[in-house]
């Protein structure tokens, strides 16, 4: 769900030209802004059940850097999102989002 996530903020055009980067590894997001802007973000998670599953902390925001955690369990067709603020953005904010699918099986190992 992190990469999912991560992928969607660099491949959105506002953001990649704001200079908002993003990059994850175990579960945790790495947000970075290079922009001059004071950049701040929100998260939220749209369950499609009456409680959604999963969780996005967000970490402390320094100069537009941050980290997202995702936790919880995943939860098919549930949407992360994150929302990105500055005033260099059009009508200052622009979200970005995943939804969960389905987890892949693992490939089978192979016999030595």
């Amino acid at each position: 769900m992190a990469a999912g996530l991560a992928s969607a903020i660099n491949a959105n055009t506002s953001l990649s030209t704001l200079g908002v980067t993003a990059t994850s590894a175990s579960g945790v997001i790495s947000i970075s802004s290079s922009s001059t802007n004071l950049t701040t973000y929100s998260s939220a998670v749209t369950p499609t059940t009456t409680s959604g599953t999963e969780t996005v902390t967000l970490g402390t925001n320094t100069v537009g850097n941050t980290t997202a955690t995702i936790g919880g369990t995943v939860t098919v067709g549930d949407v992360l999102s994150l929302t990105v603020r500055a005033k260099a953005l059009t009508g200052g904010a622009e979200s970005v989002a995943y939804i969960v699918r389905q987890a892949q099986p693992r490939p089978p190992l192979p016999l030595v």
